[in-house]
């Protein structure tokens, strides 16, 4: 998975401390890089943030970044499918960088259709 620029726009709009300041624990769901975890984290310093990623190679991915990160010790990344795991907690605010795409024309990377179409996690 790339870092891509909605991403970063995503991550420049979560909620800071001064606006954010109850938010305590927070979900990531499809954490792909990990990058909006990493963001919100370096924001939030009280944060403690649950990332999950159902891809594996995505989810080595964001277990590298995050271990390197100077805020590991606030993160946590499981690897499983967000609809059927057993979150160990109660989550004050749910982050996503979402699928975009809705009955499109699908690549044939399912990797790819994974974390750009909308198959498995609605929208609405």
């Amino acid at each position: 998975m790339k870092v891509t620029t909605d991403a970063c726009l995503f991550g420049s709009l979560l909620p800071t401390s001064s606006r954010g300041g109850g938010i305590r624990n927070v979900l990531d769901i499809g954490t792909g890089t990990g990058l909006l975890s990493l963001m919100y984290a370096q924001k939030n310093h009280n944060a403690r943030i649950d990332a999950i990623e159902i891809d594996e190679d995505a989810y080595q991915q964001a277990k590298e970044n995050i271990t390197a990160s100077p805020w590991a010790d606030r993160i946590e990344i499981f690897r499983g499918d967000a609809k059927e795991f057993n979150f160990p907690i109660q989550y004050d605010i749910i982050i996503s960088n979402p699928p975009f795409y809705e009955k499109e024309l699908m690549s044939d990377d399912a990797k790819k259709n994974i974390a750009s179409h909308n198959e498995g996690l609605l929208l609405n």
